[in-house]
């Protein structure tokens, strides 16, 4: 098992440049193929109002069938559902990605960490 890290410090409402797929933090390029089997998100301070909306795109194209989303005033979430298809499966050389769709309507949260692991 093997997990890509993102970590975006600091206010998600000053990192709208990653808003609507164009990447936020580091890009990890596969080594091996891979399959997800969970993905855990972590925040410093949560964010208010509506939830915020992420995504993870193995070369553009999303992983899951709904976004991840942080709970308005929540913390940590896990996910273990991907795409409705099966089993998501991560080529080699793959470039896999972090983005920020939406942020929180009344506060986007704070230093967001992001853990998506692959077997």
């Amino acid at each position: 098992m093997r997990t890509l890290r993102w970590f975006v410090g600091g206010s998600l409402s000053k990192a709208s440049e990653g808003l609507n797929g164009a990447g936020m933090g580091e890009q990890h390029r596969l080594d091996q193929d891979g399959t997800p089997v969970a993905l855990r998100l972590y925040m410093s301070v949560a964010p208010r109002g509506s939830p915020t909306v992420l995504d993870i795109l193995d070369d553009g194209v999303c992983l899951f069938t709904y976004r991840p989303q942080m709970d308005a005033d929540g913390l940590y979430k896990e996910v273990t559902v991907f795409a409705e298809t099966g089993k998501a499966r991560i080529a080699k050389a793959s470039i896999v990605t972090l983005s920020l769709y939406s942020e929180g309507s009344k506060g986007a949260g704070r230093d967001l960490t992001v853990e998506l692991d692959l077997e």
